[in-house]
Protein backbone atom coordinates (compact mmCIF):
# COMPACT_ATOMS: atom_id res chain seq x y z
CA UNK A 1 0.00 0.00 0.00
CA UNK A 2 1.30 3.45 -0.86
CA UNK A 3 1.09 6.08 1.86
CA UNK A 4 0.61 8.76 -0.80
CA UNK A 5 -2.35 6.88 -2.27
CA UNK A 6 -4.00 6.59 1.15
CA UNK A 7 -3.48 10.28 1.88
CA UNK A 8 -4.94 11.22 -1.49
CA UNK A 9 -7.99 9.03 -0.86
CA UNK A 10 -8.56 10.64 2.55
CA UNK A 11 -8.18 14.10 1.00
CA UNK A 12 -10.80 13.28 -1.63
CA UNK A 13 -13.17 11.98 1.05
CA UNK A 14 -12.66 15.13 3.12
CA UNK A 15 -13.37 17.32 0.10
CA UNK A 16 -16.55 15.37 -0.64
CA UNK A 17 -17.69 15.85 2.97
CA UNK A 18 -17.21 19.58 2.69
Amino acid sequence: MNITNTTEAQLLTLTRTL
